[in-house]
């Protein structure tokens, strides 16, 4: 496994991803439905990290997310828009994924804290972030773009570990 910058040439790849609300509400609550290769290019914040996953021997793109520093606290990152190429799902892709860019926030970012938001209705994705190390920190409701209805999200994070 390989994580290293996004190429931008590959948004359409990573858009084309996304087949349902459903799954554009979970990726993206924020962006309208459908994913397009210009929203996917647009989620890059200017002081943001973006990264794809790869395996060594095959550059192909398995993997898509973004660890961006908060504005109130750069010692702290927001782990988002994470996915994973729907064939490769459900292998554990994703869980080693996420570990390996909690690393990369703490090692090489400087992050004390990462912290992201996961639907209550998508426990799959829940699981694969406790099985790394993000704790539940408490339970709220978003309405996401300014507008529409309140979801039920639970706020995660992780703490850099002492020493």
């Amino acid at each position: 496994m390989r994580i290293r910058s996004f190429d931008p040439e590959l948004c359409s790849v990573v858009a084309g991803w996304v087949s349902t609300h459903q799954e554009m509400l979970h990726l993206a609550p924020a962006t309208g439905y459908p994913l397009t290769a210009a929203k996917v290019a647009a989620w890059k914040k200017p002081d943001g990290h973006v990264f794809q996953l790869t395996t060594v021997d095959d550059p192909g793109l398995l993997g898509y997310a973004e660890l961006n520093p908060l504005q109130n606290d750069p010692t702290q990152y927001w782990l988002g828009h994470v996915i994973v190429k729907p064939d490769q799902r459900g292998r554990g892709l994703g869980e080693r994924f996420v570990r390996g860019l909690v690393k990369i926030g703490f090692e090489l970012l400087g992050a004390h804290r990462i912290s992201l938001i996961v639907f209550c209705d998508n426990p799959t994705a829940a699981r694969c972030y406790e099985r790394v190390g993000f704790s539940a920190v408490r339970n709220e409701q978003h309405s996401f773009g300014g507008k529409g209805p309140k979801h039920k999200v639970l706020r995660m994070e992780i703490e850099r570990p002492a020493g």
